[in-house]
């Protein structure tokens, strides 16, 4: 047996374990309420019902996507049935038939509550559409992600400087404000819209080699390297003007292992040599500074850094799921012993802390006492399955690589 093997083997156990044995039966009781006939759109972390949540395009897609990556993994008849009606909901209720694109926001009943354009919506419905592709081979799933990929390069992209806006009305007019949430600074562009577009784009060309996009999915790759990672800390950058001048100083841990992982996706799927060195270059440097900079001694990613480097020592769900498939890939990448041991330390942090162990799923975030913060919701417009049954999903599909490599190095010794 090679010297990674029981590690490889263990941690494949505790992943597939914590997947099929509590995530996705957890999102296939609550996410849809049998008796009503409709998706839940919020769920308090006690599992008290929220009838009257809204419901937002992203959550939906999040839905769509977990549900149907689920079914192509396992082929269980209940994630396709709901990644259906996912489907179906999206296509009849968030949809603009009369400008185009899908509004932001939806009511408890299905009617428009906010019918803004943000970019990073049409991103993640894009994201599920095309997942519910691959998992149903509906066309009309793909030629709705097709459309929302000329929506978004025809009325968000920048002219001038290159990249996406943040948001504009429903008839495509400019807004005053640009936030995509209310935490957020009123700014014009931001990494975070960037890296889900770029996802997107990504797994779009996956499905569909179209020139033009596989030249906008370069320009989000080179927008990344030379205008969001701040060179010199090896961190991104989080808000911009018009001509890509950084707003703010504030560090997001999560957004930058998440961000060197999917710069890496991208890489993988473009498949340029002088490109992919690029992406290389900034990807190590993405994990390391996230290495360096924000794991505590427990082994949790810290959610971030103020101006000043002092942490921010929250311990979010979706950055630790992030932290997985993170330092997994970099381990694949670099094959640096370090990254293997840091994704275990993660994942035991988050079994021991994080999973839900009375309500299920993941609890939204804890303090640096390890005391979870229970005024977050279980199931609302932000909180999904998408970023842990993911960090499931690629984490299986890691470790499977890096069995099989393993297994092809130990007979060539032989």
């Amino acid at each position: 047996m090679t010297p990674f093997r029981p590690q490889i083997d263990s941690l494949h156990r505790s992943i597939e374990s914590e997947l099929t044995g509590r995530l996705l039966p957890f999102w296939r009781k609550y996410a849809y309420d049998d008796v009503q006939g409709r998706f839940r759109g919020g769920l308090a972390t006690d599992l008290a019902e929220k009838p009257r949540a809204p419901f937002s395009v992203v959550y939906v897609s999040r839905l769509l996507w977990s549900f149907s990556a689920a079914y192509i993994k396992y082929s269980i008849e209940k994630d396709r049935e709901l990644a259906e009606k996912a489907f179906l909901f999206l296509k009849t209720r968030f949809m603009d038939e009369s400008y185009g694109g899908a509004y932001w926001l939806l009511d408890a009943d299905g009617g428009v509550l906010d019918d803004r354009k943000k970019v990073y919506g049409q991103a993640f419905l894009i994201y599920g559409l095309v997942e519910y592709h691959e998992a149903s081979g509906s066309e009309e799933a793909l030629r709705l992600a097709i459309s929302l990929y000329r929506v978004i390069e025809v009325h968000f992209r920048d002219s001038q400087y290159d990249g996406y806006m943040e948001l504009t009305s429903r008839n495509w007019a400019e807004v005053g404000d640009m936030r995509l949430s209310k935490l957020d600074p009123n700014e014009k562009k931001s990494m975070n819209a960037h890296l889900h577009i770029m996802e997107a784009y990504t797994r779009l060309l996956s499905v569909w080699p179209d020139t033009d996009l596989k030249k906008r999915l370069k320009a989000l790759v080179n927008i990344h390297i030379d205008h969001i990672l701040d060179s010199d800390t090896g961190h991104f950058h989080l808000f911009f003007a018009e001509d890509w001048t950084h707003k703010g100083c504030e560090v997001s841990l999560g957004h930058d292992i998440e961000g060197s992982w999917l710069l890496r996706r991208a890489g993988e799927i473009l498949c340029e040599p002088e490109l992919s060195q690029r992406i290389e270059h900034t990807a190590q440097k993405l994990v390391e500074s996230t290495h360096g900079n924000g794991l505590d001694s427990s082994g949790a990613l810290w959610n971030g850094l103020e101006c000043d480097g002092t942490p921010d020592k929250q311990r979010i769900w979706w950055v630790q799921a992030e932290a997985m498939i993170g330092f997994l890939y970099a381990w694949r990448m670099e094959e640096k012993p370090e990254y293997l041991e840091t994704a275990q330390s993660v994942w035991q942090y988050t079994s021991e802390h994080v999973f839900d162990r009375i309500n299920g799923e993941w609890h939204w975030a804890l303090d640096e006492l390890e005391k979870p913060l229970m005024s977050y919701d279980k199931i609302s417009e932000w909180k999904g399955p998408y970023h842990n049954v993911r960090a499931c999903l690629e984490s299986l599909e890691l470790l499977t690589i890096a069995t099989q490599k393993e297994e092809i190095a130990h007979e060539a010794s032989e």
